[in-house]
Parts: C-alpha cells; sequence; structure tokens
C-alpha cells in the first residue's frame, strides 16, 4: 500500500474517533426536568461533575453529578444505558453491620421496576463507533447493588462477580462473604434468606430476585 493511501487512511480514522468524543444523552434532574445534551467521552464513574454540551457546536459546560437524577446515555447503534450518581451502603467483613460510603459514584442500572433496582459498578465507559463499553476495575469482576422502594440509597450485596458471565460465583474468597451480605440485606424476607443459604450466589441470583420483586 502507498504511503500517501495510509496517511488518508489514519487520517479518516482518527477523525472518526475525534468525531465520537461526545455521546448523546439525556439529563434527568431531581425535579424531573430534562436536558437534552452530549456527555464527553470515555466517562469516568468517579467524578462529581461531569462535562456537558448542549447542542453540537455549543461550548463545553461542567454539570455537578449531585444535581442529577437519571442520565440516559443514548449511543447510535447500541441500546441506551441509565446511570445514577449515588452513595451506597456497605456491610462489614461478618455482614452484621452497615454503614453508609461517604462518597458517591456513578453505578449503572441493569434491571428492576418501581419495587426494586439492580445497579452494577463500573470504573468508566468508553465510546466508539456508535457504542459503549463498560469498563470494570478488576477485568469483568464488579460489585453489585440493590435498593428497595423504601430505601434511598442502594446497598452492595455482591462483591468482585463475573459481570461477563452471569452464572459465575466470582472471585475465589469472596463466595462465603456475598452469601452474607446478600442474606443479611434481606434480613426481613426469611423464606429468601433461606433460599440464598442454600445456593451459590451469582449475578443470575440477583437477576431472579429482582424479576421475582417485579413480575
Amino acid at each position: 500500500m502507498k504511503p500517501i493511501l495510509i496517511s488518508s487512511l489514519l487520517l479518516i480514522y482518527f477523525n472518526v474517533l475525534s468525531a465520537q468524543n461526545y455521546v448523546d444523552a439525556l439529563i434527568v434532574k431531581s425535579d424531573d426536568s430534562v436536558i437534552e445534551c452530549s456527555i464527553k467521552a470515555p466517562f469516568s464513574a468517579f467524578k462529581d461533575e461531569i462535562q456537558v454540551k448542549k447542542s453540537e457546536d455549543g461550548k463545553p459546560t461542567k454539570f455537578a453529578s449531585e444535581q442529577i437524577k437519571y442520565l440516559v446515555l443514548l449511543p447510535g447503534t447500541d441500546s441506551e444505558t441509565v446511570l445514577v450518581f449515588t452513595k451506597f451502603t456497605q456491610f462489614n467483613a461478618k455482614g452484621t453491620s452497615s454503614r453508609p460510603i461517604k462518597n458517591g459514584l456513578w453505578l449503572r442500572l441493569m434491571s428492576g421496576c418501581e419495587e426494586i433496582e439492580l445497579y452494577e459498578s463500573i470504573s468508566s465507559i468508553k465510546y466508539s463507533r456508535s457504542k459503549l463499553y463498560m469498563v470494570y476495575l478488576q477485568d469483568g469482576f464488579t460489585n453489585y447493588y440493590l435498593r428497595r422502594e423504601n430505601e434511598k440509597i442502594p446497598t452492595m450485596v455482591c462483591m468482585n462477580l463475573d459481570a461477563f458471565k452471569a452464572s459465575s460465583t466470582g472471585m475465589p474468597g469472596g463466595k462465603k462473604y456475598n452469601q452474607r451480605i446478600l442474606s443479611a440485606y434481606f434480613k426481613d424476607k426469611p423464606k429468601l434468606q433461606d433460599q440464598i443459604g442454600a445456593e451459590k450466589v451469582s449475578l443470575n441470583t440477583l437477576f431472579e430476585i429482582v424479576k421475582s420483586y417485579c413480575n
């Protein structure tokens, strides 16, 4: 291939990448008003503010994460992704007590209804060729959270499950802990506790629990 052709292809490639620095989105504010905008990518789950453009040629502005109720990312050829900026509750090692974590982060809404919602922890989101790519802190292993309708913030109910294999029980060493904290979370549901104690907890377990609430 001639050098001039290679240079032309590289120029087109980098122009495509630069044009996809922003992904279309909807911001749902705490008062339920909606803002149509674009969000800068890659998107970090740990920032307390996000960079927003309200028009294609508009000047980027910063928006405080805590002012947002839901952030809906709308990639061109991919399904939408709903994110929530929130603090969360975490159990101790024995699952006997819990406490709220001080700093908020963005969690991805996986499934749910009015009665219960399931969230996933991400490190960041990349955007390329009109598709979103989830990035996790530990090579695909991540944490999961539940929030029932009477709760203000989610609770972490599983650590280090495999985001790409829903039947997996996750990293070695965390299986008993996940069983303990998921059971502790449902201390007001004795039958569900018995079910959790009798099986190996996986992401499928969480999906089934959410399904039982929502159907």
